[in-house]
């Protein structure tokens, strides 16, 4: 009786650490849009692709420069995705669309932007006209 207690038990317990294991291995991405009230989960840069969503971020030199791949994604946050790591969670702001790692330190190139596609061209244009950008001169043209 005892044996097929344990045995149960220790079944059950290899389910459950089966089951936070694969939580902790989901890269899942949240990001705000600026405009309306709509949350993005994405799991890859390729799922962003299909949904028409381009993400920007700043480059070394503080200028705007759309991300092309998952890759840019996690350059631009600072972070080194190992396997089995738990903070893959991104957090946001609510009147520019930041995405930042958890408990990551603020430093301008470490951002991620969502701009929406009908202020694409406009944003980008205005963006433009500044040789050098920091995240708050960025910030202000995406109020605007």
């Amino acid at each position: 009786m005892k044996k097929c207690i344990t045995i149960v038990l220790i079944f059950f317990s290899l389910i459950i650490v089966f089951i936070i294991r694969e939580k902790q291995n989901n890269i899942k991405c949240k990001i705000n849009s600026l405009e309306e009230e709509k949350e993005y989960y994405f799991n890859s840069y390729q799922e962003l692709k299909k949904k028409n969503i381009k993400l920007y971020k700043l480059d070394d030199n503080q200028n705007l420069v759309e991300v092309k791949s998952s890759w840019d994604i996690i350059v631009s946050l600072g972070m080194i995705l190992s396997y089995g790591e738990s903070k893959r969670n991104f957090f946001d702001s609510k009147k520019v669309v930041l995405s930042k790692m958890l408990g990551l330190e603020k430093n301008e190139k470490n951002i991620l932007i969502y701009i929406p596609k009908e202020k694409e061209k406009d944003i980008l244009s205005k963006a433009s006209k500044y040789q050098k950008m920091n995240a708050c001169s960025l910030m202000e043209i995406l109020k605007n």
